[in-house]
């Protein structure tokens, strides 16, 4: 899962994708259980998110699916 994912790699992590890691810990709203890039992606666009957090997630998706 990839929430499961940022918080035992990133949550830590002092980055752009740390930052998101602990954003997503934060967000009670968080769609914990989305698994698509879009669904995520989508969420995150619809609260507002900046581009830098977009990029984060997007860097963030491709270590998660590699």
């Amino acid at each position: 899962m990839f929430v499961q994912f940022m918080m035992e790699n990133y949550l830590k992590d002092q980055s752009p994708i740390g930052d998101l890691a602990r954003d997503i810990k934060c967000d009670a709203t968080f769609p914990e259980n989305a698994d698509t890039e879009e669904a995520i992606q989508n969420y995150l666009e619809a609260e507002g998110a900046c581009w830098q957090c977009i990029d984060a997630f997007l860097q963030a998706w491709e270590a998660y699916t590699c």
